[in-house]
């Protein structure tokens, strides 16, 4: 805990943090020990528990009707609405005679409705800042032209310079009044431009200054000679509102777009504030109409009356989410009485982030080299707090300088249950300007193979994102010490060079003898292994039957993945002869080997591992249900159809096409290493919080290994360049401890649990040349338990203790993890 004075007036609410947390949110201590540490504010906020409670009471004890229908039902409904509309606009300052609230699915159907607008007006320009939220920029392809600007003061005031320009042009011509626009080109009906721009980055929280901004904008307004030409002003306020929203009385813009689940947590709404006397001129020719915005309608000739856009009746198409408006009362209502004001909370996130800004500032390796590299103001901005928001954004660096990619820390955050945002954070504008990325790199990266929510975090020696850490009403002191102590613990204590290295004499000897005592597959990818114990086929792609199979979500057709779905660990496969039998608690069903899915409906393309591959969904009813009830979800069985014929002559690839192994076709672990990993597990845990998993020896089968091996001293693997046995070689092509199969004539790999044979001499065979595979990289899947699916964090944690160099240098150099 930190000293009093390390935090400023205002923060936990007069000492009430604690309590509020206790009471209201629970859900972030759910596990007990293993509580959730949560840095992600700016996407969406937590909910109280007690809005939800009080939420369900009032649809349990009450009946709500359609708000389009007179029943008594509907009436009670109709009633909710207009409470809610009134509580939001004041929520805001908005005086309800001069705005009005669209209520939307999101705050991006509110941005896409006013491109609705903008896309029917006659020569319309758009022109946004460059830190500007994706949504925002996609305004851009529904206007006649755009504009970007990195500094909106500057392009008002070649704005206001232009408008002078025209005046004095204006008086000393014969031109009539209307034959110029502001910008001081000749105009044509309906010339008009909207401008927007974010109250706060959703990137680093950067807050702008909007009054200033737009008492400018009315200043050109007013001064412009053109009649017909407008200055329309659209203030994103979905970030800046979670902490501090903004005061319509004072800014007075024409649009604002919220999120009302950045503000509450629920319900998950969005909504468009937008002035009254811009709607009849901005959405006069909309085209579409809904169900609620009709006076009249003849269904046989292009006949429509509208509602007069007056107000909000006119923009809302269809019946409105009317129960999570109920929700947005309730919560408005509850924020109220739990916080007092919004001024509670802003000074409240102004304090902690001031002081997570200045703990990570202090975060240095003994050389002196800062391990955080900041994208933002210093540490008095945050407590000023009028310029700067709850937001900070940065990447990680080495001792060297060298960056650390984003999504080391991501993976490490995640296995101790700590939630933050990484990546371009949907602003590739801010994104590109910190890290200095021209559009023609951000082009080129595209071009090699780099997406949004990939990893590929380090390009050309540039960071493709960055790390956000954002802050909440109900964020502690807790929270951001977590953060700390995670970057201390993984980054900053010295690596136990003496726990990770293997003796010296092993690594340099010439041979080392092992024994295979197991080997496994995984037919179905992310469930449980199959242990063999009889001769196995190795082929181009590994050993047969691996990973051939895949659980597929059948609403979205993704593949599932153990992460997301720790119970996967209960499904058995078995490979019984030519059906493969899966059990499932006393479930069992069977499918057949030989045969691929005979629905000729049932092909497919899905995404795995960053990869396209061609698959088979199993349709049939037997199946579906067997798998949908194992995991509460639809899901079924999905299937590719690898040659099952052994490797002849064969190059093996880091990636074969058409598989669904992550990065390698065969991954080796020894027994050794992984008892001195459980020796260090124990020797790394230094609180009370690890008491549960402590006295937990490692099982070999987190790793989800191939084939393992015994006889060898810890880590001695590191250093091995090839092995073999008596019916199959193996080539490492650089220190790996990864290996794939060197023989051509691959049958007959064996494992054994009770009586394993030692490896003898090969014999002189066509060889089958292994491509660089490299060492695997850990990401969190270490962390779920092979037995129960429950999360441990202590076997990821001690694999960075005392693995650090492998587990995180090997990562800085782009190689995918293996999962």
């Amino acid at each position: 805990m930190p000293e009093a004075a390390e935090v400023l007036d205002g923060y936990g609410y007069d000492g009430k943090i604690d309590e509020i947390r206790k009471l209201y949110y629970g859900q972030l201590d759910k596990n007990g020990n293993d509580s959730t540490v949560y840095l992600d504010h700016a996407g969406t906020t937590l909910y109280p528990t007690s809005i939800v409670d009080k939420f369900s009471a009032t649809l349990v004890k009450n009946i709500y009707g359609n708000p389009h229908s007179k029943s008594p039902s509907s009436q009670n409904t109709e009633r909710w609405i207009e409470r809610a509309r009134g509580q939001f606009l004041g929520l805001f300052g908005a005086d309800v005679r001069q705005y009005s609230v669209v209520f939307t699915a999101n705050s991006t159907a509110a941005v896409k409705l006013i491109g609705e607008g903008l896309s029917t007006l006659p020569n319309s320009k758009y022109t946004y800042l460059k830190d500007s939220h994706t949504s925002l920029v996609g305004l851009r392809n529904l206007a006649s032209s755009f504009e970007v600007t990195g500094d909106i003061e500057q392009y008002l005031l070649s704005l206001e310079r232009q408008l002078e320009k025209e005046n004095s042009t204006h008086s000393n011509s014969d031109l009539e009044v209307d034959d110029f626009n502001g910008n001081g080109h000749k105009s044509t009906s309906g010339n008009s431009e909207l401008l927007s721009w974010p109250a706060q980055s959703n990137f680093s929280g950067k807050r702008y200054p909007c009054e200033e901004w737009l008492n400018r904008v009315r200043f050109i307004n007013r001064n412009n000679s053109s009649s017909d030409h407008r200055l329309y002003t659209l203030l994103d306020a979905a970030a800046i509102s979670s902490s501090k929203p903004i005061d319509l009385l004072k800014l007075n813009p024409d649009f604002v777009i919220i999120s009302c689940y950045k503000i509450f947590g629920f319900p998950d709404l969005g909504a468009l504030i937008v002035k009254n006397e811009v709607l009849p001129q901005f959405f006069a020719n909309r085209k579409y109409f809904g169900g609620g915005t009709l006076d009249s309608l003849a269904s046989e000739t292009d006949f429509v009356a509208r509602k007069s856009l007056t107000g909000s009746q006119a923009l809302e198409d269809g019946t409105l989410p009317f129960h999570s408006i109920i929700g947005l009362s309730i919560a408005i209502d509850e924020y109220k009485r739990i916080y007092g004001s919004f001024d509670n909370i802003s000074l409240h996130t102004s304090s902690l982030a001031g002081y997570l800004h200045r703990q990570l500032e202090r975060l240095k390796y003994s050389n002196g080299q800062p391990l955080v590299h900041i994208y933002g103001p210093n540490t008095e901005e945050y407590k000023i707090g009028e310029h700067q928001g709850p937001i900070v954004a940065f990447n990680l660096k080495f001792p060297s300088g060298e960056w650390i990619g984003y999504s080391d820390l991501e993976t490490i955050a995640s296995s101790q249950n700590i939630n933050l945002r990484t990546g371009t954070l949907c602003n590739s504008g801010s994104a590109s300007t910190w890290m200095n990325i021209s559009d023609s790199e951000i082009i080129s990266n595209y071009s090699s193979g780099h997406v949004c929510g990939d990893t590929n975090d380090i390009m050309n020696g540039k960071p493709t994102g960055a790390v956000r850490v954002s802050l909440g009403a109900c964020s502690s002191i807790g929270d951001v010490d977590a953060l700390i102590n995670c970057l201390t613990d993984f980054y900053l204590k010295p690596f136990n060079q003496e726990l990770a290295k293997a003796p010296l004499t092993s690594a340099k000897s010439l041979t080392t003898t092992a024994r295979i005592t197991a080997l496994s597959i995984y037919p179905i990818k992310s469930c449980a292994a199959y242990n063999i114990s009889t001769p196995w086929v190795v082929g181009a792609n590994g050993l047969k039957w691996d990973r051939e199979f895949c659980l597929v979500n059948m609403s979205s057709y993704s593949v599932l993945s153990l992460k997301k779905y720790p119970k996967m660990v209960h499904i058995l496969p078995k490979i019984d002869g030519d059906r493969l039998l899966i059990r499932y608690n006393d479930n069992e069903i069977s499918v057949p080997l030989r045969l691929l899915p005979s629905n000729s409906n049932s092909e497919t393309t899905l995404k795995v591992c960053g990869n396209n591959i061609f698959a088979q969904i199993y349709t049939d009813a037997t199946v579906v249900k067997f798998f949908t009830s194992a995991l509460g979800i639809d899901c079924t069985l999905a299937r590719i159809h690898n040659d099952p014929q052994p490797a002849t002559n064969t190059e093996i690839t880091r990636e074969q096409p058409g598989t669904m192994v992550n990065s390698s076709p065969i991954l080796l672990i020894s027994q050794s290493s992984v008892n001195k990993l459980s020796s260090n597990t124990l020797n790394s845990s230094s609180s009370d919080d690890d008491q549960r998993s402590r006295h937990q020896p490692v099982d070999r089968q987190i790793f989800r290994a191939n084939i393992t091996i015994s006889g060898p001293t810890p880590y001695s693997e590191d250093e091995w360049t090839a092995i073999q046995t008596d019916t199959v070689n193996f080539k490492v092509c650089i220190k790996s401890g990864i290996p794939t199969p060197d023989s051509s004539e691959a049958r007959g790999a064996t494992g054994s649990g009770a009586e394993p044979q030692p490896p003898e001499a090969t014999t002189t065979r066509p060889i089958l040349t292994g491509q660089l595979l490299g060492k695997c990289q850990r990401c969190n899947m270490v962390c779920v338990d092979a037995s129960t699916g429950q999360r441990n964090q202590a076997p990821f944690k001690a694999l960075h203790r005392t693995r650090k160099e492998n587990v995180s240098y090997s990562r800085k150099k782009g190689r995918k993890r293996h999962c």
